[in-house]
Order: C-alpha cells, then sequence, then structure tokens
C-alpha cells in the first residue's frame, strides 16, 4: 500500500510543535491560538507560500508571516477590550509569547542552525537561552523546572524526523538523478534496481523484464517514493528551486484505482510544483484528455517531442507543458532549438533509459 511519506512529516511536524509549546508556554498555552500560528508556519516552511517577500533569508519570511498572524489576532482580540480588561491583557500575552516561542521552533526544526553546530547537545545553550527569556519576558515562573523535558524532547524529535526520511531508502533501488547539461536545476530521474539475478538470466533479460509495461507501473511506485524522500529534503533545505523531471507510464490511464495508489506518494502541491512527469508528444495526442485531468488535479508534466512532431506552430497550443525536452534526432531540431527561450524547451543529450 502506497503511503505519501510528505503529510507523515508535516504531521509529525505539527504534533511536535504542539508538544514543544505546550513545554515552552506551560499555563499560556492555547491550542486554538498556537494552530492559527502552526498553519501559518507549515505554509511558507514546506509550501514555501509567501506574498512579496524581498527577504534574502528564509527563516525571515516565516516570521513575517508570522508576524502577520500576530497582527490579525490582535486586531480581533482588540474587539473584547472593553468587555474584559483582564480576559484582553492575558489573551494579548498569550498571542505576542506564542508568536515569539517560534523563534526556538525554527531551530528545533532545522530552518536555523545554531553556530558552530557539531552535535545535537548544541541545542542546549539555545534552550537555556529560551528558559531565561520565559521567566523574564513570559514571566513564567514553575516550581519543578521543565528545561530537562524540553531538552530531551528537542532531541528525540530532531533524531525522529531524520530517521523517518532515511529509513525510507532501500538497499534493493536507487535513483539515477543527472542534471540536464543545458538547464541548471532541472534533473533527469530513473530508478536503478540493484536486485541481484542468478545468473542464467543475461543483463539483456533483466532489463527487458524491468522495461515491461506491467514491471515499469509497478516501479514507478518505488521511484516516485523514493524521490518524495529527495524533494522533502530539498524542502527542509529551503530549496524551492531544483526541479525533477521523472517517467510516467501511459498504460496506468487506464486503470484508475492503480493509477491513484502509484501518484500517492506525489500527491501534495509541495511535491507536485517540483515534480515533473515525463511523456512522449505521440502518447499525448493520444492520450489528451486523461493527462488534462491529472494537470487539473495539480500534477505537471513535461513533454518530450518525436517525430509525430511537425510544426512548430504547434508550441504555443503546448504551452501547458512546464519543459519540452528535445534532442538532436527531430527532423525540425534546428528550428525549435531557437525557440529554447520563448517555450522552455530542455535540450536532452541522453535518451530516457540510457
Amino acid at each position: 500500500m502506497s503511503k505519501n511519506l510528505l503529510n507523515e512529516y508535516i504531521d509529525f511536524t505539527k504534533k511536535s510543535i504542539r508538544k514543544l509549546l505546550r513545554i515552552i508556554l506551560k499555563n499560556q498555552y492555547n491550542e486554538q491560538i498556537v494552530n492559527e500560528y502552526i498553519d501559518e508556519y507549515i505554509n511558507v516552511r514546506y509550501y514555501n507560500l509567501v506574498e512579496n517577500s524581498r527577504q534574502r533569508a528564509f527563516y525571515l519570511n516565516i516570521k513575517n508571516n508570522l508576524k502577520r498572524v500576530k497582527d490579525r489576532l490582535q486586531k480581533e482580540n482588540e474587539k473584547t477590550k472593553f468587555d474584559d480588561i483582564v480576559k484582553y491583557k492575558e489573551k494579548e500575552r498569550i498571542i505576542e509569547n506564542s508568536c515569539d516561542a517560534f523563534d526556538y521552533i525554527l531551530f528545533f526544526d532545522n530552518v536555523r542552525s545554531v553556530d558552530r553546530m557539531k552535535s545535537i547537545d548544541d541545542m542546549n545553550e539555545l534552550i537555556d537561552n529560551l528558559y531565561e527569556r520565559r521567566e523574564k519576558t513570559y514571566l513564567i515562573n514553575e516550581r519543578v523546572s521543565t528545561k530537562k523535558e524540553l531538552k530531551k524532547l528537542v532531541k528525540d524529535t530532531m533524531i525522529s524526523k531524520d530517521l523517518f526520511l532515511d529509513n525510507c531508502f532501500s538497499d534493493d533501488f536507487e535513483l539515477n538523478i543527472k542534471r540536464f547539461d543545458t538547464k541548471e536545476n532541472i534533473y533527469k530521474v530513473e530508478l536503478k534496481s540493484n536486485i541481484q539475478m542468478p545468473m542464467i538470466y543475461s543483463d539483456m533479460a533483466i532489463q527487458r523484464a524491468f522495461d515491461s509495461a506491467l514491471v515499469k507501473e509497478d516501479r514507478l511506485l518505488v521511484e516516485y517514493t523514493l524521490l518524495s524522500v529527495i524533494v522533502i529534503r530539498d524542502i527542509i533545505e529551503a530549496n524551492f528551486k531544483d526541479q525533477y523531471i521523472v517517467e510516467f507510464t501511459l498504460s496506468l490511464l487506464g486503470k484508475e484505482q492503480k493509477l491513484k495508489n502509484i501518484l500517492k506518494p506525489i500527491d501534495d502541491p509541495a511535491l507536485q510544483d517540483k515534480i515533473n512527469l515525463n511523456i512522449m508528444y505521440e502518447d499525448f495526442e493520444v492520450n489528451k484528455k486523461k493527462i488534462f485531468d491529472l494537470m487539473k488535479l495539480g500534477y505537471k508534466f513535461s513533454l518530450t517531442l518525436d517525430n509525430s512532431f511537425k510544426q512548430i506552430d504547434e508550441l504555443p497550443r503546448l504551452s501547458m507543458f512546464s519543459y519540452i525536452i528535445i534532442d538532436q534526432s527531430l527532423k525540425c531540431y534546428k528550428e525549435l532549438s531557437q525557440q529554447k527561450k520563448k517555450y522552455n524547451i530542455i535540450e536532452n543529450t541522453n535518451k530516457w533509459g540510457e
């Protein structure tokens, strides 16, 4: 059964942030207010949903958006000022301190790094600073210190998140990722099998079986799952630029449930934004409606032109594809190469499978 690792990773992140904030904020913890900040944090941290940002550092984008949430919550709270001044001031403090606490979440969630950090124990000094801030700024005093508990939770959370992704890899398969020679930040992805077969099978027979229609369908599930881990790691590192072009099998279009199951690992806007399913022009002409239906669901497609493509004036109607891939064997290669910038054309020096 396939699963979406990014959804699981984000769910784990949300739960972890809530646990951390419960300890940090103590009696000032307010689930409703915290959830407002978490939703915005996730949108920026993992989906890069930022409006009109000119900040160089990614963490400043997050802080700016969290401040907008704080301003909105304070404005809403302002309406209750004359109903109950005590409750108004208490909620104002909670709104302010909850937002401020995210300065530390940025470190615990690997958005920012502690200077000269060599091990996870280097977080201890940061947590010491946080507890000093709790007492002096948040005005949180507690009979029994929870500092030791927080240090353990931070350590366990950071290790668990790293192990979660590491455990998704397999010794049986790996991804062959190559950058296109003519384009930066765009990579071709193919699955490579490391399974050892009996000597009675020739390499040619093994490759033929690996490329057969049914095996090709099934191997996409492995390929998309492994690629989702690569993309998640990109997102964790605030790399939203790299794009990946990966195989797609047209035979899946007639198998609705199987198609849904195989696409599940990349069924998320953050993943779809960086992953491009590749199809041949000849196949697109036969399956236009089904391809468009998948595009409406958020999936991006790249198109490899073959010699069934005849006319340069057909290019404008292919603008829905994120990339158009060409190689020198095309009859109209020279004319196409002159349109590279206008139509986001990539020249491919190696065919799929080479």
